[in-house]
């Protein structure tokens, strides 16, 4: 089958497609890439692309249909497309949905859009240049700014990013995968609870950990497994952190895939009634007695 040609440019390509088993059936019915039997109707698409380059790349379905896609060189045989997708990424990849393409050689690339064999899927192929985060490494946290009411929102892609301590940074649990990461840093302000919220296509691991213990993994893993101490956080995309020592920390979001993130880190003021030797008297009037307050549970300390 003749290939669509693709122009990836450093935006965003676009295109959508029709996938019907009676139209298009499926060319290689024996072809597997890992796991995956491929046996469904296809689409092509070619695309040239230079040594280095990340590419990601994203199939997107309606409801009741699903797409796979993998990426494979330019000749189009049942055994060399099976060898390029199975490469671990040397000359091709299976990426299911979606995921991160690295060129390791320059050339031209064919993209197989594979859907549902029993049934017609209609899809979206987005695929994007990428350039990797410069906080990909400890060293280089980019600095949270906190708007007025003490919020900071930030977003980041862990595209291009690689494990920078190799799985070494434990939080207290007894192992780690090598996940990539991205770092924000912040100053600490004295009586203030830091919450941190994150959303993701697939589950994040976060945490905090001093600033001085950056480039030490086991410090940082000392920090952010210390339940609140020096740092907090883990295999969790939601946490609250009341630092013992105003100093500077960092936050660090991990994923074993190249995910985008949106997080968002809030100040909050210490409660006056936050410890029982503080705790808020109650007035009763007609045997009622009414107060109200902002409590946050997420990682509370216990006094």
């Amino acid at each position: 089958a003749k290939a669509t040609w693709l122009n990836i440019t450093s935006s965003k390509t676009t295109v959508r497609g029709d996938l019907h088993p009676s139209f298009s059936p499926s060319e290689f019915p024996l072809l597997r890439c890992g796991y995956q039997a491929l046996k469904g109707p296809q689409a092509y698409y070619s695309f040239d692309a230079r040594a280095g380059d990340l590419l990601r790349i994203e199939a997107t379905t309606v409801a009741g249909s699903r797409v796979y896609a993998y990426v494979a060189g330019s000749v189009c045989s049942a055994k060399t497309l099976a060898a390029d997708c199975n490469s671990n990424g040397i000359t091709g990849a299976f990426l299911g949905l979606g995921g991160v393409f690295r060129v390791n050689k320059s050339g031209r690339f064919t993209l197989a859009v594979i859907g549902h064999r029993n049934r017609p899927s209609r899809f979206t192929l987005e695929v994007e240049r990428v350039t990797p985060a410069p906080n990909g490494r400890c060293a280089q946290a980019t600095p949270l700014t906190f708007d007025a009411t003490g919020v900071a929102r930030f977003r980041g892609d862990l595209a291009g990013s690689s494990s920078e301590f190799g799985g070494k940074v434990k939080c207290g649990y007894s192992n780690s995968p090598k996940a990539t990461q991205a770092y924000y840093s912040f100053p600490a302000k004295p009586n203030t609870l830091y919450s941190l919220s994150c959303s993701a296509p697939a589950p994040l691991s976060t945490y905090v950990f001093r600033s001085a213990s950056c480039g030490d993994p086991a410090q940082m893993s000392a920090d952010c497994g210390s339940k609140g101490s020096t740092g907090e956080g883990g295999y969790l995309t939601a946490w609250s952190f009341q630092p013992q020592k105003i100093e500077a920390y960092t936050l660090a979001v991990s994923n074993l895939q190249p995910t985008r993130f949106a997080c968002t880190l809030r100040e909050r003021d210490q409660p006056a009634n936050a410890r029982c030797q503080a705790a808020e008297s109650l007035t009763f009037a007609q045997g009622k007695a009414e107060t109200s307050g902002v409590g946050d549970v997420l990682g509370a300390r216990h006094y």
